[in-house]
Parts: structure tokens; C-alpha cells; sequence
């Protein structure tokens, strides 16, 4: 079926991608919590990321990046009132 191929080819890609950085990020992302090299700062687990309004695919990001959007609501205002947040908070 189509969405075996698919899911095949997400698949090969992802694996390729391993040991890369998340385009958010910037830490290399690898196949599980375990397979991070000792001594790397790194995270676990490609996700495919997609505009939730016309499901258009945007990218890669690391598991951690990609629920971290759809948890502020995947929209630019939400980001910025969280960056706005955190600068508040921040010590200067």
C-alpha cells in the first residue's frame, strides 16, 4: 500500500538523519534516550512536523521541539508571548 511506502521511507530517512542536529534544537537527535553517545548533550527521536492548518510538512524535529510547538499551539503568537515570558523572568 501507499502508506507502507511511506512510512517505509520515513523510516530510511529518519536513519539517516541519526546523529544529525534538530533544526530548533540544534542537539543531534538519535534513535532512542539509549543510543545518545556518552558524553553528548543529545535527544531522541525523529518527528515529522506538518502545519496542523493544511497539513503541509515543514520539517524534522526532535521529539522533545516538536511537542514542545503543539504544546503553544503550533502558532507564532503563542511563541512569542512564551519568549516574552521568559525574558521577564530571566536575571539580567
Amino acid at each position: 500500500s501507499t502508506q507502507s511506502r511511506s512510512s517505509a521511507a520515513s523510516d530510511v530517512y529518519k536513519r539517516q538523519l541519526y546523529g544529525q542536529p534538530c533544526e530548533m534544537c540544534c542537539k543531534p537527535v538519535y534513535a532512542s534516550k539509549e543510543t545518545i553517545p556518552e558524553g553528548i548533550d543529545g535527544t531522541w527521536v525523529w518527528q515529522l512536523d506538518h502545519c496542523h492548518e493544511t497539513g503541509e510538512f515543514r520539517g524534522w524535529l526532535c521529539k522533545q521541539c516538536n511537542t514542545g510547538l503543539g504544546n503553544l499551539g503550533d502558532n507564532l503568537k503563542s511563541l512569542e508571548r512564551a519568549v516574552t515570558y521568559l525574558r521577564k523572568q530571566t536575571p539580567k
